[in-house]
């Protein structure tokens, strides 16, 4: 299980988990969940069907999707890698906004867009590049060394962009086919990215539509106005800075956009029931824990 404040978590199957004698354990998660085999085998069962995993082979799953996974013997190693939902509204997002595949599989599940995917199966055919990487992220949490967040996620951009080259070579795919929305991975990273000054003119301009269409595209599909998506990632950020550095509130309110410190402590504590300077007090107690 993810702990409060992690945004990546690493487990690895108990060696009782072999086939279960009665019904399966069908259960979901409140996070994105990425199952490698790093030995043996590893059965994955859904509502309706089966898919069986083997050594090397990856299962990336949304976190609505109902399933039971088991190992076969006890010999067998299976690591769960847990991706908190805020870490795609955060750092992944630009990390991912060149892979159509694997953004719109988040996008589409964290803005309950159409056609959201349970989950994808990646026979990765002991690609030795892949074991790497994956190996790599595992270690780093393993072992917390400074900076191994960080390191963790640049390990799974380049995890997910090698995932996505050997499905579009398995499945004998060109080109990713965009759909009318594709273009909001894109539109939302950059607003997170920008959000200090960001404005609708400026992605009128950076991706050739009107405001007034950008303004109905976003809030269609993600259920919130331009204004909001712009004030939750400056929340976002002044999160990351309360949680890291000391800046002073005014300090930090104006690097993440807000010109005046005192609207930023209202809405700050209206979005997360205390104010900055409780949250930073609560998060830097549970670092020196």
């Amino acid at each position: 299980m993810l702990k409060e404040g992690e945004t990546i978590s690493v487990l690895i199957h108990s060696q009782d988990e072999v086939p279960p004698k009665q019904l399966p354990y069908f259960h979901n998660h409140t996070y994105f969940e990425l199952i490698y085999v790093y030995h043996g085998t590893c059965i994955n069962r859904f509502q309706d069907h089966e898919i069986e995993l083997h050594q090397g082979d990856i299962l990336l799953l949304n976190p609505n999707v109902l399933h039971a996974p088991y190992i076969m013997e006890p010999t067998d190693c299976v690591f769960n890698v847990m991706l908190s939902k805020k870490l795609f509204e955060t750092s992944m997002m630009s990390l991912l906004s060149d892979n159509k595949f694997l953004s719109e599989f988040f996008f589409n599940y964290l803005y309950q867009m159409n056609q959201t995917r349970d989950y994808i199966y990646f026979p990765t055919h002991h690609n030795p590049w892949i074991d790497e990487t994956v190996t790599g992220i595992i270690y780093e949490y393993i072992n917390k060394q400074p900076f191994y967040i960080k390191i963790m996620e640049s390990g799974l951009s380049m995890l997910f962009g090698l995932l996505t080259r050997q499905y579009a070579f398995d499945h004998h795919i060109e080109e990713h086919i965009r759909s009318k929305t594709a273009v909001l991975p894109d539109m939302i990273a950059y607003i997170n990215e920008h959000c200090k000054d960001i404005t609708l003119n400026e992605l009128e301009q950076q991706f050739s539509y009107s405001s007034s269409y950008i303004s109905k595209l976003l809030k269609k599909h993600t259920g919130q106005s331009f204004s909001d998506l712009v004030c939750k990632f400056r929340l976002d950020h002044a999160c990351e800075l309360l949680q890291n550095t000391n800046l002073s509130m005014s300090e930090l309110s104006e690097l993440v956009g807000f010109s005046d410190s005192h609207y930023f402590n209202k809405v700050f504590k209206k979005r997360f029931g205390i104010a900055p300077s409780q949250y930073r007090k609560g998060m830097q107690g549970q670092n020196e824990n």
